[in-house]
């Protein structure tokens, strides 16, 4: 029984050793035959070059300080793409504080425009003086009249004096005549009293109309300087809002990037350079081949040249 078992066991190692030793099939893939062309190419490292006027030169706009400069060596940019951004806040605020002073100056015109006299003010100012001035003629007159008349009565009263004298005239005839000069003297006191106020007046009339005239001129004077100051604030308002515009950076033309000078956070100079730009589309291609490759390139055969900056580009 240990025999046959042992029998048995050996031939089942040996069937087994027989099939490990046979090799095993390959798996192979099957297709349709046909023809088709072989492509033959040669693979090389270039360096790629811009031409002379290829190139851009990307600097500050503007003063200021970088955000970011969303860009890398290397990158492809489309004309008009943003390049830079400039922190904005600082013109912002320079802005805000003039629009604040064109308010002011609108508002102090428009006090000036309420504080002018108005023309019937002066037109009535005009026709006070031209009243007071007829006035002061109708008093001269008056007063020249008691002139004469007080003279009248001087005359009158030294010539009854002298006939008093000589005994011609009675005393009631003296004191009527001393009665008439004195009356004669105060109208002419009154009359001069009234020339003097009539000049009084005249002088008032004619300084008031040339204070509101003056007002006039004050007033217009104060208005061209506030308005005069808010053309000046408007234009420098102008030029920061041409500032602020600038404080995006766009891509003056297609091209890929081929320096990089600044970086975020950092205060700048109007005029220091950011980028440098290059035409993409415009490049040199310097390959070295081997010689025995050279023969077999053959002129005006495509050339695919690929990178990072152009792409595929087929040429």
């Amino acid at each position: 029984m240990k025999r046959t078992v042992i029998g048995v066991t050996i031939a089942v190692l040996v069937v087994a050793a027989i099939v490990a030793m046979r090799p095993r099939p390959l798996v192979v893939g099957m297709a349709v035959v046909e023809r088709r062309d072989v492509q033959e190419f040669i693979a090389e490292e270039g360096k790629a070059r811009l031409p002379d006027g290829k190139e851009t030169l990307v600097d500050m706009p503007i003063s200021g300080t970088i955000e970011t400069v969303p860009v890398e060596v290397g990158d492809p940019v489309k004309r008009g793409d943003v390049l830079a951004r400039i922190d904005p806040h600082p013109l912002e605020q320079q802005i805000a504080a003039l629009e604040a002073r064109v308010r002011q100056a609108q508002a102090q015109t428009q006090g000036v425009d309420a504080a002018k006299p108005k023309d019937e003010d002066i037109e009535a100012a005009r026709a006070r003086v031209a009243e007071v001035e007829n006035t002061l003629a109708a008093a001269e007159a008056e007063r020249e009249i008691a002139r004469v008349g007080y003279e009248d009565a001087q005359r009158d009263l030294n010539r009854f004096l002298r006939l008093r004298e000589a005994g011609a005239v009675s005393q009631s005839e003296l004191e009527a005549a001393q009665v008439r000069a004195t009356s004669a003297t105060r109208a002419l006191e009154r009359a001069a009293a009234v020339e003097a106020a009539a000049h009084n007046a005249r002088g008032q009339a004619q300084l008031a109309f040339e204070s509101l005239v003056k007002a006039v001129d004050d007033n217009e004077y104060l208005r061209e300087v506030h308005a005069e100051e808010a053309v000046g604030i408007a234009a420098q308002i102008a030029s920061l809002e041409r500032d602020l515009a600038k404080t995006v950076v766009h891509a003056p033309m297609d091209g890929v990037v081929l320096e990089k000078h600044a970086t975020d956070r950092r205060v700048l100079a109007a005029g220091t350079p950011l980028l440098k730009l290059g035409a993409a589309r415009a490049p040199e291609i310097e390959i070295d081949v081997l010689s025995e490759e050279a023969g077999r390139i053959a002129e005006g055969a495509p050339v695919e040249i690929y990178g990072p900056a152009v792409g595929e580009t087929i040429l």
